[in-house]
C-alpha cells in the first residue's frame, strides 16, 4: 500500500485526517482525486465517508478547467458502474444500502463538468431527463430527505428543469412534497435563490394548465348543453358554474355528478379528470408551501 492510499483509505487512522484529506482534495491531480472518491464509495453501507468531504469535492469540481472535467468524467465510469450494480439490491448484510445516494451525490459532481451521469457511465436510462420524468411519489421523497439529510438538495436538483418545464404539473403531490422536504434542510443564500426562482416558474406553469382547463371545460360542456334536452333551470345552473369556474369547480363537480347519476350524460373518464386535476389546482397548499419558501 502505498503512503497516498494508506491516507485515503477509510478505515485507516490517524491524527489530523480529515484535515489533510480535505488538503488533498484542494491540491491532489485528478487521477488521485478520483483515487480518494473510489475509496469514499467502497463501503456502500457507510454513505457518510462520502457526506463528509462532499462540500469540499463540490468545491475542487467547480474549479476544474476544460481538460480536468474531461479527464474527471472518464474516470468516474468505473466508478459509477461498479455503484450501479448495487442501486436495487435492497439491504446488504442487514445494513442500509446507500449506493443510490451516493450515485446521486456523484451524479452532481458530474453535472458541474456538463456531463449527465446516465450518459457517461451508459446506464440503462437514456439520459438524465428519462430518468427524472419517473416522477417519485410524496412519500418516497419525503424518505429521500430523511435518508439523504442535508444531501437532499442535490437529489432535489436533478428535477428543476423538469419541474421549470411543467413536466410535474399532473403530479401535484409530488411538487408539494419536494417544496415541504426542501424547507427542512439548510440552504444557502444561492439555493434560496434558486428555489425561489423555480416556485415562481412553477406556478406560471400551473397557472397556464389552469387557463387551459377552464376553457376545455366550458367548451365541453357548451357541447352538452347543445346535445342534450336541458331545462331552464339547468342551463341557468350550468351557466353560473362556468362563470365561476375560473376560481372554483364547486357547483361543476356537482352537476356533473348529478347528471351522471340520473343518466342526463354518459359519464366520460376524460372529462372527469379534468375536472378532478382543476379542483386540485384551486387547492391553496402548493401555493402556501411555494410562497412559504419565498418568504423564508
Amino acid at each position: 500500500m502505498s503512503e497516498f492510499e494508506y491516507l485515503i483509505t477509510p478505515s485507516n487512522s490517524y491524527p489530523y485526517k480529515r484535515y489533510i484529506i480535505r488538503k488533498i482534495i484542494a491540491n491532489c491531480c485528478v487521477s488521485h482525486l478520483s483515487l480518494l472518491i473510489n475509496t469514499l464509495v467502497s463501503n456502500i453501507s457507510n454513505e457518510s465517508q462520502l457526506s463528509v468531504y462532499y462540500d469540499n469535492l463540490i468545491e475542487r469540481v467547480k474549479k476544474f478547467k476544460e481538460d480536468q472535467k474531461e479527464e474527471f468524467i472518464g474516470l468516474m465510469v468505473d466508478i459509477i458502474d461498479s455503484l450501479k450494480d448495487y442501486v436495487h439490491k435492497g439491504q446488504l448484510n442487514g445494513k442500509k444500502n446507500l449506493a443510490k445516494p451516493n450515485l446521486d451525490k456523484l451524479s452532481y459532481l458530474l453535472t458541474i463538468c456538463g456531463k449527465s451521469i446516465y450518459k457517461s457511465a451508459e446506464l440503462e436510462h437514456k439520459d438524465v431527463q428519462t430518468e427524472v420524468c419517473l416522477v417519485p411519489g410524496y412519500q418516497e421523497i419525503k424518505r429521500k430527505r430523511e435518508a439523504l439529510g442535508e444531501d437532499f438538495w442535490y437529489y432535489a436538483e436533478t428535477f428543476f428543469s423538469v419541474l421549470e418545464s411543467g413536466g410535474w404539473n399532473s403530479n401535484l403531490p409530488s411538487i408539494s412534497s419536494l417544496f415541504k422536504e426542501l424547507s427542512k434542510i439548510k440552504q444557502s443564500f444561492e439555493q434560496k435563490k434558486r428555489i425561489n426562482k423555480l416556485a415562481r416558474d412553477i406556478m406560471a406553469s400551473l397557472k397556464e394548465v389552469n387557463n387551459e382547463l377552464v376553457r376545455d371545460l366550458i367548451e365541453e360542456f357548451n357541447k352538452m348543453k347543445m346535445d342534450n334536452n336541458l331545462t331552464l333551470v339547468q342551463k341557468e345552473h350550468l351557466k353560473a358554474a362556468l362563470l365561476e369556474l375560473s376560481r372554483t369547480t364547486g357547483r361543476l363537480v356537482q352537476i356533473y355528478g348529478q347528471w351522471t347519476k340520473d343518466g342526463q350524460i354518459i359519464r366520460d373518464n376524460s372529462l372527469k379528470k379534468k375536472i378532478d386535476h382543476l379542483s386540485t389546482l384551486y387547492i391553496q397548499y402548493i401555493e402556501e408551501m411555494v410562497m412559504k419558501i419565498i418568504l423564508s
